[in-house]
């Protein structure tokens, strides 16, 4: 992802490009001080602990399943962390 957004303390209602990131806020902002966070925080959260330390990372190829990425991610004094996902075809049904 390339761009989150920490919180939003002013939304301009006109400004149509606050539809498209303020899906992506981490934490409610109210007043000056940030609340309860969003559950997307707590996997940035989540994703950082896992990945916190890492000393190397090695894509792993399938090639009998070409829609998974795997990926071996080794950290420092800690087991290996594999990484998977399968991308989707979009031109499914077509």
């Amino acid at each position: 992802m390339l761009c989150w957004n920490l919180a939003n303390e002013n939304v301009d209602r006109a400004n149509l490009m606050r539809l498209l990131f303020d899906k992506y806020k981490l934490l409610h902002y109210e007043d000056g001080v940030f609340k309860q966070p969003y559950p997307a925080a707590e996997t940035y959260r989540r994703m950082t602990d896992a990945l916190h330390d890492v000393e190397h990372v090695q894509r792993i190829t399938v090639p009998e399943h070409p829609t998974l990425s795997l990926f071996k991610v080794q950290r420092r004094e800690q087991s290996p962390l594999f990484v998977v996902w399968e991308q989707e075809n979009s031109n499914r049904g077509a």
